[in-house]
């Protein structure tokens, strides 16, 4: 059926990864993903849909970065591909590719941060509604309702960490991304541009771990976060 963008997602998620240390900075291993939707399309007459999801999959990163909590310098590269095979019981096969690249660069003596960070999904196969990817639940944040979603997506973005002093800090972001393979035709390579500031207050001086506050504007939408650590 061709449903709109226009819908509600329920859904329950359990996710397992077992990864470990294979040459230096690479690690690898496998991931097992069980995803419950219960999504309610928004029409004259509403329609409901229930939809089971399982996936096995493969994941692998590339990590250089000088701290897992909040770098200062390096670089983080990260590929996961998930199969869903008809005999896990869904009902389309598929698979899906996220691959990401985040870059920290040191500033002011190390007392601010500079990152970046270009992200990719790709969907091939028989893809469902809820197998779509949506922007602004993994990427891109100011998009809240679920709109823009695709069988893929690729957005690029930048962040400044700015420490004001040895607790307390701010950050300022900009984004760009993009979907494709949606639905709505309307939706299909829409610009979709991402803009926002945010409060950090570091609660665990050690590792520089913080909590937050972020307020972002998308296209036609707009969202607040609460977070632990940084988004990327």
């Amino acid at each position: 059926p061709l449903y709109s963008s226009a819908a509600s997602d329920v859904y329950k998620r359990q996710e397992g990864r077992l990864q470990r240390n294979v040459f230096k900075n690479l690690f690898a291993g496998i991931a097992i993903q069980y995803l419950n939707f219960d999504t309610e399309f928004d029409s004259a007459t509403p329609v409901k849909v229930k939809n089971k999801l399982f996936s096995l999959g493969i994941v692998a990163d590339y990590d250089q970065r000088d701290n897992v909590y909040y770098p200062y310098n390096g670089n983080l590269i990260s590929f996961e591909w998930n199969s869903y095979p008809s005999w896990l019981g869904n009902d389309e096969t598929s698979n899906s590719v996220k691959t990401s690249y985040n870059k920290y660069i040191p500033i002011r003596k190390k007392k601010d941060v500079l990152a970046y960070r270009v992200y990719g999904e790709f969907g091939f196969g028989d893809i469902s509604f809820n197998q779509q990817t949506v922007v602004g639940r993994t990427d891109l944040r100011g998009y809240t309702q679920g709109k823009y979603r695709g069988n893929g997506m690729m957005d690029v973005q930048g962040e400044y960490r700015y420490n004001f002093s040895k607790k307390m800090g701010a950050v300022g972001f900009v984004g760009l991304g993009t979907v494709y393979g949606a639905k709505d035709e309307d939706i299909n390579w829409a610009v979709l541009p991402s803009i926002g500031v945010g409060y950090r207050y570091t609660i665990f001086p050690a590792n520089h771990m913080n909590i937050g506050l972020d307020i972002a504007a998308g296209k036609d939408d707009w969202g607040v976060y609460f977070r632990i650590g940084e988004a990327f």
